[in-house]
């Protein structure tokens, strides 16, 4: 008997009630949790945030001829989402969009509907069989084997992350922390001053910007299953924050799935806005602010979480004071190996973090 609460039974009621809906020739509305502002979702120190019991709904009618496109795109991906759940098969965004992109007319319209319904259904992605395409790499004390007997051996050099976590059937390590970096560039720089020379054994890991589902789910997993404290190192802007913010509380869009893939423990080792200056960091080394940056800096400053959060507010009004911002590579305008063989190891050593 199938569990009424599964992905596959939701779809199914889903799709039934749409049905139930056209034969009573009523006309056709979907629903789903809306995500577009921060009234929509509330705060929680031990899950992130999350949708509110109250959220307002999104509401999308398709009684206009003008509508009729915008149906097309949903019953296509509803229809989608059931045969990989009935056939218990795996599909990328990608090839989901490929199979007919004249359907969908552009990659970002498919996915934000998947994500719309999987809002609707209070599911994620990878729990409707979507799963997306990793851009996210990992290097360290790490070798994992799947179910069909493939494995990684992370240990050797940085390998792609896998993009369900959930097929990781067994492991190996000895690592006693996860440090995750924002840039790619950085992490390659790291690699090459021979970074784990200055740590304990640890799994480096690196989304290359902000993360995707997949990244948040393995250093999730990385964290909960392996039980490893995760350090996050990120520029020193408000970007850098709130890269930081999406490991540790995840993000508004995916506030319906956040609790399967935050952090909560998760620490900013920096570099913050505060050390700019004690660094002595090179000044042609330094980016004056945009308006873009002041804004996003006021942007985050009004987010629920912030009020529980002082040192992460006087960092950024730290930043507004300064009216520049640091990349992590500046830290090399010090020395090559600085970042590796003294700022991190300093700080993770001495717990230097927020």
């Amino acid at each position: 008997m199938t569990d009424p609460s599964s992905p596959y039974a939701r779809i199914c009621c889903f799709i039934m009630e749409l049905l139930i809906t056209i034969k009573n020739r009523i006309p056709l509305i979907i629903r789903y949790p809306s995500r577009d502002s921060w009234e929509c979702v509330e705060f929680s120190p031990s899950q992130g945030i999350k949708l509110k019991q109250d959220a307002r709904e999104s509401i999308i009618s398709f009684d206009q001829e003008a509508s009729l496109t915008t149906l097309d795109n949903w019953l296509h991906t509803i229809s989608f989402i059931f045969q990989l759940l009935e056939k218990n098969r795996f599909s990328t965004k990608r090839d989901l969009f490929y199979q007919n992109p004249k359907i969908f007319n552009n990659q970002r319209r498919l996915d934000a509907i998947i994500d719309n319904l999987c809002a609707a259904l209070s599911l994620d992605r990878l729990e409707v069989n979507v799963l997306s395409t990793c851009k996210g790499s990992a290097v360290g004390s790490l070798k994992t084997r799947e179910a069909d007997g493939s494995g990684k051996d992370f240990s050797v050099q940085p390998r792609e992350i896998p993009s369900n976590v959930h097929e990781i059937e067994s492991f190996e390590t000895n690592a006693e922390l996860v440090l995750v970096i924002e840039k790619d560039a950085t992490f390659l720089a790291l690699l090459d001053a021979d970074i784990f020379k200055w740590l304990p054994p640890c799994i480096m890991v690196t989304a290359k910007g902000y993360p995707d589902y997949a990244s948040r789910m393995f250093v999730r997993w990385l964290n909960s299953k392996l039980n490893l404290p995760v350090f996050v190192l990120v520029d020193a802007d408000a970007h850098g924050l709130d890269i930081f913010i999406q490991y540790k509380y995840g993000s508004r869009s995916s506030a319906h799935c956040n609790e399967r893939m935050t952090v909560v423990s998760a620490k900013w080792l920096g570099i913050w806005p505060s050390e700019i200056r004690d660094l002595h960091i090179n000044q042609e080394s330094l980016v004056s602010l945009s308006v873009t940056d002041i804004a996003k800096i006021d942007e985050i400053l009004t987010r629920p979480y912030m009020a529980g959060h002082v040192e992460w507010a006087e960092e950024l009004h730290c930043l507004k004071r300064l009216g520049v911002k640091a990349e992590i590579q500046a830290l090399s305008s010090i020395s090559c190996s600085f970042l590796a063989s003294n700022y991190i190891p300093r700080k993770i050593n001495n717990c230097l973090f927020k």
